[in-house]
């Protein structure tokens, strides 16, 4: 799928030991997967936590590969026909009522990896990769981190209710003081009288 440029970054499941890497790709392990093995729900194994390989001595061992595909191959579990082994996680995707899993010990394991082709140029790629290796995003080493920031444009605030910006109900008011005096439209007003006249 990487080489068909169907996928960008891919997760494997690798041996633990013995694994070579391909010339045209990059990988890093991540985890140890537990290995378990499947049997049927009455099997005496239900009467176990996990189990060492050489107490399954003498017992049928199916393959997956050799059945056309795991959930076959569980199918026949179920059935009692065999037992078979599996990592943790196929296990739970394929899980059933009637088949039950333990971790089993003396058994090889397998490793996960997240691998990617190494002419890759997607930004995108290498900030997961960075992530992968324990880079956070403050480090110069990310590609969002070399990134101009984005300037931000204050913006100001709203004008109050009431003001004259707003055209509110109180515009043209004086905001403190007294209240201006103001006359009727057209109404003469009334002279005030000298000192001394009309007076008896």
């Amino acid at each position: 799928m990487l080489r068909r440029r169907e996928a960008d970054l891919v997760f494997l499941r690798i041996p633990e030991e013995g694994y070579e890497r391909p010339a045209d790709l990059h990988a890093i392990p991540l985890y140890r997967e537990q290995p378990v093995v499947a049997a049927p729900k009455d099997h005496p194994l239900s009467a176990f936590d996990e189990v060492e390989l050489a107490d399954l001595a003498g017992e049928s061992f199916l393959e997956a590969a050799e059945l056309g595909s795991t959930a076959m191959a569980l199918e026949i579990v179920a059935s009692g026909a065999g037992l078979m082994i599996l990592p943790m996680s196929v296990a739970r995707i394929h899980s059933r009522r009637d088949v039950l899993t333990r971790p089993v010990h003396g058994v090889d394991g397998s490793r996960i990896a997240v691998a990617w082709l190494q002419d890759t140029e997607d930004p995108d790629v290498d900030e997961f990769i960075g992530i992968v290796r324990g880079r956070t995003a403050n480090s110069s080493r990310q590609p969002s981190s070399q990134q101009e920031p984005v300037k931000k444009v204050r913006k100001s605030p709203p004008p109050a209710a009431g003001s004259k910006a707003s055209g509110g109900k109180g515009a043209g008011k004086p905001a403190r003081g007294k209240p201006v005096r103001q006359g009727r439209p057209g109404a003469a007003r009334t002279p005030r009288r000298k000192p001394g006249k009309g007076r008896g």
